[in-house]
């Protein structure tokens, strides 16, 4: 508590005399080697952040505090110290300790990690699975996923027994004994058959996760048209390409450009949550949330799919590298 306690008094200062934490990361996308498309993408991710001039340390974590012998505590090595958002701040610290083995210092945050996985199965962050970083995973077994059954399916992952009992709760219309309700719940229970399916299914699933790799590494390596925006993965991640998108300036020319090469393309989620209207009650308006719009606007997924062939990728590389936007 006391940790906590420490960061949540340092976030009560504001120090607008020092350096901004948006202009600190500018310097640094600048200092990369990163593609100029990369590196505009990132600016254009540091201009959406919220404005904010209180005090970030940058790197605090427990060997940055020292104890004095009287029990009061100081934080030292202020080397990354900037005026910021303490939200980020802290949300850093919190996932340093969670993503690390450190959850009992995390959990004095009251905050919770759900993982939204439902399309990352066998995706590795720092080496561990998803599914397993947070307090839940979330998977999807739809038809469309890289674990899939013939219907609607999905599971839950979690280590504590009380997730472990609301859900099957909730999943077995709110009860826990034959017509003894506890709760509102629903009927989420599994089809037998689908079981059945998911069960052959998870004997292929390594062999089809490999396949998506190799043909996603050759994507990010051999596609090198300036006019197409790559993905970019931090190297501590594995990720397993459900989809793989790529952004162009005009998706729907794109498409129909390698629709005449016999290429299918697709656009996936055109329409960001807060602009649903299923969510127009919270009041969000065009323009805040412009990254997720950005790539709501821009995105394209290329075919990738484990029986494809090596043929059929290296003809969608080649359609992508001669791609010419006013063709």
């Amino acid at each position: 508590e006391k940790f906590v306690d420490l960061q949540l008094e340092m976030h009560t200062h504001k120090v607008p005399l020092l350096n901004k934490l948006k202009d600190k990361m500018s310097r640094k996308i600048s200092e990369t080697k990163l593609s100029a498309t990369v590196r505009y993408e990132l600016n254009v991710r540091l201009e959406s952040m919220p404005k904010h001039t209180k005090l970030c340390h940058g790197d605090f974590n427990p060997s940055n505090v020292i104890i004095r012998d009287d029990g009061k505590a100081f934080i030292i090595d202020w080397a990354h110290a900037t005026q910021g958002n303490a939200s980020a701040d802290a949300a850093r610290t919190y996932l340093m300790f969670s993503l690390n083995n450190g959850k009992e210092i995390a959990d004095k945050y009251n905050l919770y990690v759900v993982e939204d996985c439902a399309q990352a199965h066998g995706a590795k962050y720092e080496g561990r699975l998803v599914g397993g970083l947070g307090e839940l995973g979330c998977f999807s077994f739809y038809p469309g996923k890289n674990l899939y059954a013939f219907g609607e399916g999905g599971s839950v992952t979690c280590r504590k027994k009380e997730y472990f009992d609301a859900v099957t709760t909730f999943k077995n219309q709110g009860n826990k004994v034959r017509y003894y309700h506890d709760v509102v719940g629903y009927n989420y229970r599994l089809e037998g058959i689908q079981g059945a399916v998911l069960s052959v299914s998870l004997k292929y699933l390594p062999q089809w996760t490999e396949r998506r790799k190799t043909i996603g590494r050759r994507y990010l390596e051999e596609i090198t048209n300036p006019r197409i925006t790559m993905q970019a993965h931090p190297e501590n991640t594995e990720p397993v390409f459900h989809l793989f998108e790529i952004k162009t300036p005009d998706p729907d020319h794109f498409i129909a450009y390698m629709a005449k090469r016999g290429i299918e393309c697709n656009r996936h989620y055109p329409v960001p949550c807060h602009l649903q209207k299923a969510y127009a009650d919270l009041g969000y308006q065009e323009g805040d949330c412009p990254n997720a719009e950005d790539l709501a606007r821009h995105c394209v997924t290329l075919p990738l799919f484990p029986e494809m062939t090596d043929e059929e990728a290296g003809m969608v590389i080649e359609a992508c590298n001669a791609y010419q936007e006013m063709e």
